[in-house]
């Protein structure tokens, strides 16, 4: 059986498929949920898992980008005097499209850089 993922106001839904032994476990538990209060903090303990389960599953660039990549777009942003538009900094394809469109030139001056001493 299926567990339904339903967002209303999205008019989005997905069929997330449970095998029968954990579809057993879900209507146990869900059976011991006597009131509502105790059948929402149950759907927030879901929801605090699902979140980076979801997140992870969502295509590579809609994914946040990586430290690494933030770092790099920053220094690049500073030596070039541009400001870093909020996708960048939120989704690691328009982070991918920043570095190709300004990371060579970066580079060439990072590489300038006297070494830090110290």
């Amino acid at each position: 059986m299926p567990l339904l993922l339903l967002n209303i106001e999205l008019d989005l839904y997905a069929e997330v498929p449970l095998s029968d032994e954990f579809t057993a476990l879900l209507v146990k538990q869900w059976e011991r949920l006597q009131d509502e209060a105790a059948k929402d903090a149950f759907g927030a303990r879901i929801g605090a898992k699902l979140g980076p389960v979801l997140a992870d599953c969502v295509d590579w660039d809609l994914k946040p980008p990586t430290p690494a990549q933030v770092t790099f777009a920053t220094a690049i942003a500073r030596q070039r005097g541009i400001d870093l538009p909020g996708d960048v900094l939120r989704f690691r394809g328009a982070m991918n499209d920043f570095l190709d469109a300004h990371a060579d030139p970066a580079r060439k001056g990072l590489a300038k850089r006297p070494p830090r001493s110290g």
